[in-house]
């Protein structure tokens, strides 16, 4: 796998492929839209952005964004094979695991 940068106001998020009984992937028939597991390690944030996930105390509450957690998002940039940058005010849930 290719090295990938540090994303600015985002995240990295891998859709998983759907394949059939018999191992091949299935286009277009993928019943799970816009999901994806964080992959990027951590986020370069801009100060706008830091401004806006702040909490009372002045504290970054950006852990629920981490490497591993499920998201769902509206929309995203693809980068390589089922790999999508997301920006943070893009995603629109985070799965509990």
């Amino acid at each position: 796998m290719s090295k990938l940068f540090t994303p600015i106001d985002g995240v990295i998020i891998q859709i998983e492929k759907k394949t059939n009984t018999a191992g091949i992937e299935v286009s277009g028939g993928n019943e799970v839209k816009n999901e994806g597991i964080i992959i990027s390690n951590s986020s370069y944030l801009t100060e706008k952005v830091r401004e806006m996930f702040k909490d009372h105390n002045g504290n970054i509450i950006l852990n629920l964004l981490k490497k591993g957690k499920k998201v769902k998002f509206t929309e995203g940039y693809t980068l390589e094979d089922n790999k999508f940058f997301v920006e943070l005010k893009n995603i629109i849930g985070i799965f509990e695991n």
